[in-house]
């Protein structure tokens, strides 16, 4: 969505990618693209709230491993991070990355930094 949006992050945006209108068959066919990005998984944690239904999508697909911390989207990092920091052995997967992404975070789709 165009126009001035205050982010998660306390940032403004001229943009806003919402997830929200994402269907469960969206999110289904993301958590099968994912899976040849990212390494085995045991638990699945999702960061509230953005990324609780993509994280319901990826449990189908745990096995054996660290957890998976996933969210929506990312611009700071700072979400997944504060996450993440409350679950040993894990890694992070976002579906959009706005900004940096973390070296321990697997971004679906990344948007160029100017």
């Amino acid at each position: 969505m165009a126009g001035e949006f205050e982010l998660h992050s306390g940032a403004r945006s001229s943009f806003l990618i919402d997830c929200g209108v994402l269907t469960d068959t969206d999110l289904a066919a993301l958590a099968l693209v994912a899976l040849d990005l990212v390494s085995p998984y045991g638990d699945v944690v999702g960061v509230p709230t953005g990324g609780l239904r993509f994280a319901e999508a990826m449990r189908r697909y745990q096995t054996v491993g660290p957890t998976l911390v996933v969210d929506d989207v990312l611009t700071t990092g700072a979400s997944i991070t504060r996450v993440a920091q409350d679950v040993r052995n894990s890694f992070g997967l976002v579906i959009f990355a706005r900004g940096v992404v973390p070296p321990w975070v697997t971004a679906l789709f990344t948007m160029a930094t100017p």
